[in-house]
């Protein structure tokens, strides 16, 4: 494995201080925020992933490495145009009912981190809330959560709702949440399941690319 930049360790060592400061001197030394995201961001976002899964890294680990990959982007966002960077653009947020926010912010900060412009609606959200707002952003993936059984129901109403709108080709649904699987993906005609929040990032780049 290629020796980790300063920025990397950073990310992996859930310092948000030094990932802020060493973006900003990405950018003085003359690179292109498009290019410190393709090389550094997202690598260390997949070594992170690759902890989680080796169970080296937990979910706080996870979660505070989001925070200072969050960091790092928000200040390269401040320098390039959206449109420079976006992978594709998603609506994400937690069905009516449910008002776990944990795992739906982490997918979010990773998300975004990879290179895609989120929409977080944040948590309790009915199903229209989700359209309207994919529809006013231009969406290509709605992400919905669902932390408990009981509110698993909205995911299946999402996608009704999109089929018989006539939107359903318009927009990729992908749902996450810890009851949830792929067998209740495929069940409720979902275009995909995500396990956890480095999943949901691999997930995203395959239904973006078609």
């Amino acid at each position: 494995m290629a020796e980790l930049t300063d920025l990397q360790r950073a990310i992996l060592e859930y310092d948000s201080e030094a990932a802020t400061k060493l973006a900003k001197k990405a950018l003085e030394d003359g690179k292109e925020p498009v290019s410190i995201i393709d090389e550094e961001l997202r690598p260390a976002m997949d070594m992170v992933g690759k902890k989680f899964e080796a169970h080296e890294f937990f979910l706080p680990h996870l979660v505070m490495c989001a925070d200072a990959m969050k960091a790092a982007v928000d200040v390269l966002l401040s320098e390039a145009s959206l449109e420079e960077i976006v992978l594709g653009t998603i609506v994400i947020g937690t069905v009516e009912g449910d008002v776990h926010d944990i795992g739906k912010s982490l997918v979010s900060a990773f998300l975004r981190s990879s290179g895609f412009e989120v929409h977080d609606i944040g948590v309790d959200n009915k199903t229209q809330a989700f359209i309207e707002k994919a529809k006013e952003v231009n969406a290509d993936i709605i992400c919905a959560s669902a932390l408990m059984t009981a509110t698993m129901p909205y995911q299946e109403d999402l996608v009704s709702i999109l089929r018989d709108s006539g939107l359903r080709e318009r927009f990729k649904v992908m749902i996450g949440g810890a009851p949830t699987n792929a067998a209740f993906a495929e069940k409720i005609g979902a275009d995909a399941w995500g396990e956890n929040a480095t999943e949901a990032v691999e997930t995203a780049r395959k239904l973006v690319s078609g």
